[in-house]
């Protein structure tokens, strides 16, 4: 219309994106000149001019508005109708970014989406879906290589991976090496292979690798020849299998060091770290976490840590000043668990709390009180499963957490107490056996 070159709309294009008034009024003169000058009446390029400039002020805002909610609405669709194959696919997408992956599978358990550890028969490169639940992608397993992936999934195709043994005979040693083994056995990419539970399995998984370094040229064993895993192969411990995890997969997938002080923790006005970011600046608040790394440095009035903690929703950065320094410093160590008070302080990096009352979280007494349901329809299945479940159950009847069984029957239930003493990671694999959320009284 007003006969403008691309380089003369695009300086009218900078001048409304910039909002400079003055220069606007000036490129006004040349496009209604410009629209005379082609044979446009000037009433009407003026008009035309005065319908664009208010455009500068919101139209880039509005158009970004509209696009923004019309995706919001088409992930919201599929969110509430596909959930599992939604965040299947957002876990795929973000399988790279551990921050991002925590939040996802956080929210998968808000949504009552089970997330399956990788399996070595299951698993595929990327997650995918299982019956209502999410399993894990091989590709998601730290050490875990392209090459080792394209391996073990093609020799799969084959026939199916029986036995732990069974794996290690048929895979490339230099491809499928000693790190890639105990990176999937740390994952738990082996325990379908087990009759025995996850701490168990993981154990006996790792003594076969050290013994198989040691005999198929991996190397040197895992632990040397020290033989200090022969004990520990009976069977791991919780923090062992939930180290070994993380270490695997950047984050906790079987359960979290926290979990079973959640009750407690409830009751002390503890706000999950993911809360922190939306806290205004110098609220007072109380967070709880293991100190996933540690840095300190020396000034002038002692000694000033930084601290960065997580909980299963999220991390943190904490500061903590040399005078509380001096107090915790016993308690300020890399995989402790701790409770902070303190307050906010926000800055062009994200929110930190500065730290006034530290208090070591393993050193409360704290008691857990597990109820297993139990539905009694068939009765050998039932018998089966509680002999599965007791399994899980050890003989230290004065032990200071506890478990009752409540079995529904068709007109009643019935409420039964044990004086058996529940092993590490007890709810999670009691809600595998019975298919029941095991309640935390």
């Amino acid at each position: 219309i007003a006969g403008f070159s691309m380089g003369q709309a695009d300086i009218l294009r900078r001048a409304m994106g910039k909002k400079k008034q003055e220069e606007m009024e000036e490129q006004k003169e040349v496009f209604v000149k410009g629209a005379v000058a082609n044979g446009f009446p000037e009433i009407k390029a003026q008009r035309l001019f005065e319908i664009m400039e208010p455009f500068a002020r919101y139209g880039f805002n509005k158009s970004h508005s509209a696009a923004y909610a019309y995706v919001a609405y088409q992930t919201a669709y599929l969110k509430a109708h596909y959930p599992v194959e939604f965040m299947t696919a957002n876990l795929s997408v973000d399988m790279g970014d551990t921050d991002k992956i925590v939040k996802l599978i956080n929210e998968c358990r808000n949504m009552s989406i089970s997330i399956l550890p990788p399996d070595i028969n299951e698993s595929e490169r990327e997650f995918k879906i299982v019956g209502s639940s999410v399993r894990f992608g091989l590709e998601a397993v730290k050490g875990v290589g392209t090459a080792a992936i394209e391996i073990i999934l093609k020799e799969r195709e084959n026939k199916k991976f029986e036995t732990f043994e069974d794996f290690m005979s048929r895979g490339d040693n230099k491809k499928v090496n000693k790190k890639v083994v105990e990176s999937l056995i740390k994952a738990g990419a082996f325990d379908s292979i087990y009759s025995d539970n996850r701490f168990a399995a993981r154990a006996k998984a790792m003594d076969r690798l050290i013994s198989s370094s040691k005999t198929n040229g991996f190397g040197p064993g895992l632990f040397g020849d020290s033989g200090i895993f022969d004990e520990a192969a009976k069977q791991w411990d919780e923090n062992t299998l939930l180290n070994n995890e993380k270490e695997a997969l950047g984050f906790y997938i079987s359960g979290h060091p926290l979990t079973r002080y959640r009750k407690t923790l409830s009751s002390m006005d503890v706000v999950p770290l993911s809360y922190v970011e939306e806290k205004d600046e110098r609220a007072d608040l109380c967070v709880a976490g293991i100190i996933s790394e540690m840095k300190s440095k020396a000034k002038e009035k002692g000694i000033t840590a930084y601290l960065t903690m997580e909980d299963e929703t999220g991390r943190c950065d904490i500061l903590v000043f040399p005078d509380l320094y001096k107090k915790s410093a016993d308690s300020l160590k890399k995989g402790n668990l701790v409770i902070i008070r303190g307050q906010v302080f926000k800055s062009e990096k994200g929110a930190k709390v500065m730290a006034r009352e530290i208090q070591n979280l393993t050193e409360m007494e704290i008691s857990t009180k597990y109820e297993v349901a139990l539905r009694c329809g068939d009765f050998k299945e039932t018998a089966e499963k509680l002999m599965t479940i007791k399994k899980l159950l050890g003989d230290a009847p004065n032990g200071k957490d506890s478990v009752s069984f409540k079995f529904y029957l068709p007109e009643y239930c019935v409420i039964i107490a044990s004086r058996l003493q529940p092993v590490s990671n007890f709810a999670f694999e009691a809600e595998k056996i019975t298919g029941e959320t095991v309640k935390v009284l």
